[in-house]
């Protein structure tokens, strides 16, 4: 199912990035910060809902001959900020 704590983004390749990118997400939205979703969730996962937020939950890529037209260095990243619970993806393909 679709899910609202999980994000899909695209940046460089570059794992040292990927770790900056996350370490960020956590100092904006830290786990156990006393938001008010989790008082009324028995998940507590608010920090992962929020950071979802600041990724983003949709991407859009250009198609070229069939296959994703991205840069060089650039990658389709998934991020999971609450546990590894069944997900769908949504490819929706748009155009000619």
């Amino acid at each position: 199912p679709h899910h609202t704590s999980s994000a899909v983004y695209i940046s460089d390749s570059d794992r040292s990035l990927t770790g900056d990118f996350g370490g960020i997400l956590s100092e904006l939205a830290p786990e156990g910060r006393g938001y008010a979703h989790d008082v009324t969730d028995y998940k507590k996962n608010a920090h992962g809902h929020i950071r979802a937020n600041l990724a983003g939950h949709h991407i859009t890529i250009p198609i070229t001959g069939g296959r994703p037209d991205l840069g060089v260095y650039q990658t389709i990243y998934y991020a999971e900020f609450d546990g590894g619970r069944e997900k769908e993806v949504v490819i929706k393909i748009v155009g000619e």
